[in-house]
């Protein structure tokens, strides 16, 4: 008789909100930064304070979840890119021992992969607001804070 009731498919999606939960509750910088909370549908989304948050925030986030999916691609020996697309077409792993493991990676490529469209459009936001590149990196090289727009 298998141990786990739950099927890949249902350990992932459990994974993935878990581990959203687990950061928010617990103060991890894996997967949901600080700043976010579980929303009551499940979501992560939120403001920290009050206040919305910064450019420098999110590219702290970045750079948090990079390292993650570098540990990962260091461990299963592909890139997170390679590994997102056959997992996203819901092959499962060989080894039942990395279905957590997988989901965690998926849920990080995910996250990752979410922030940085977040960057991209602020970034094209202040350009198009008539702030030159230039601006902008002066602004962040002295860690003021420029708003993230939901």
């Amino acid at each position: 008789m298998n141990p786990n009731p739950l099927g890949f498919r249902e350990i992932r999606d459990v994974m993935r909100a878990r581990v959203c939960e687990m950061d928010s509750v617990r103060g991890r910088l894996v997967l949901t930064p600080m700043w976010r909370r579980v929303g009551q549908d499940g979501n992560c989304s939120g403001e920290k304070g009050g206040k919305g948050m910064t450019l420098d925030e999110l590219l702290f986030d970045i750079h948090v979840l990079e390292y993650e999916l570098q540990s990962f691609e260091r461990r299963f020996g592909v890139l997170s890119e390679t590994f997102y697309e056959v997992w996203s077409q819901g092959e499962e792993p060989a080894d039942s021992s990395w279905v957590l493991p997988w989901a965690a990676w998926a849920g990080a490529y995910e996250s990752w992969r979410d922030y940085r469209q977040e960057y991209m459009q602020t970034v094209q936001k202040l350009n198009a607001n008539g702030k030159s590149m230039t601006d902008t990196i002066e602004i962040t090289a002295r860690h003021e804070p420029i708003l993230v727009s939901a």
